[in-house]
């Protein structure tokens, strides 16, 4: 139950906190979710599990601010997105 419960809890907290109205935005948010979820779970396997995406995605949003060329690039390919803002 634990193992189900807590991605999707991160999928509710990710779609309840994006503000943009387009669809493949917030499938990109939850994509990013599970994907970060996924990966930092194969590392950890056992035992419990705490990890924010929306920090996470955060935090590259500020990171992104300041990129410019490859670099915002790859964290739009991270992200899902595909170059607004």
């Amino acid at each position: 139950m634990t193992k189900i419960f807590l991605p999707l809890f991160l999928a509710a907290c990710i779609v309840s906190s994006t503000t943009c109205n387009a669809d493949e935005q917030t499938k990109a948010a939850n994509d990013f979710a599970f994907g970060l979820y996924g990966a930092i779970a194969k590392e950890k396997p056992t035992g419990n599990l705490t990890v924010s995406p929306y920090c996470a995605e955060l935090l590259l949003d500020f990171v992104r601010s300041g990129a410019d060329g490859e670099t915002k690039a790859e964290i739009d390919k991270v992200l899902g997105r595909t170059g607004e803002k």
